[in-house]
């Protein structure tokens, strides 16, 4: 009998415990490169669950995913060719497969941001 009220008891509390949190899927950052690159750069950092990938001190940009994979974010840095710039890399499935889609913000020289896509777009490519 006491073993019964025990489990009886350990029942009642669990069925008063919060369910936990389910994850938030958020999807990708909208873009507003009317903000400009430092309000940019706050909201990638900024996003729940934001992973940051390792830095590569030979690189000259920090890259960053969303916690649900949805969209990737390269920010430029200072020394880059196309500093200031945010480029936002989502995955895009079609008929001719699965596929990255570039975009971004081009806060400094528009010519180096395309040479800049260029390069991720070929990097994608190669995968």
């Amino acid at each position: 009998m006491r073993t019964l009220l025990l489990a009886l008891a350990a029942g009642a509390l669990s069925a008063c415990s919060p369910e936990p949190e389910a994850p938030s899927v958020q999807g990708p950052l909208a873009l507003d490169c009317d903000a400009g690159f430092e309000a940019m750069a706050s909201a990638v950092r900024g996003r729940p669950g934001i992973r940051p990938a390792p830095i590569d001190p030979k690189e000259p940009y920090l890259a960053f995913t969303e916690a649900d994979s949805s969209a990737s974010y390269i920010l430029t840095t200072p020394g880059a060719p196309a500093h200031p710039a945010v480029l936002r890399q989502r995955p895009v499935s079609g008929p001719e497969g699965r596929r990255m889609v570039h975009d971004g913000c081009a806060f400094g020289d528009p010519e180096a941001f395309a040479q800049f896509k260029t390069y991720w777009d070929a990097i994608a490519q190669a995968r």
